[in-house]
């Protein structure tokens, strides 16, 4: 799965070489689904990871690393949030 922007659905989206800019409403509720799962996939990931980091006293040693693990946490979360009221 791609961090950077993992399965965003109002991204620009290049179809048959035509930019199609902002959010792309076709999308089949399996789809979403689909995303929705990886989102809950990765926020369990960063969240085991955060916790051990915290239990272990990690967190400051890895610095700027354990920021960005909080970031992808948050990121995943809010993605995951909005799938799911776009499903609901």
């Amino acid at each position: 799965m791609n961090s950077a922007n993992p399965l965003s659905v109002s991204q620009d989206v290049l179809i048959e070489d035509a930019l199609v800019e902002g959010a792309v409403e076709a999308v089949s509720d399996e789809a979403l689904l689909d995303a929705l799962s990886r989102y809950q996939e990765v926020v369990a990931w960063a969240g085991d990871l955060i916790e051990r980091f915290e239990a272990t006293g990690m967190q400051d040693a890895l610095g700027e690393d354990y920021r960005h693990l909080l970031e992808i946490h948050r990121q995943a979360l809010v993605g995951q949030a909005e799938l799911a009221l776009r499903l609901a």
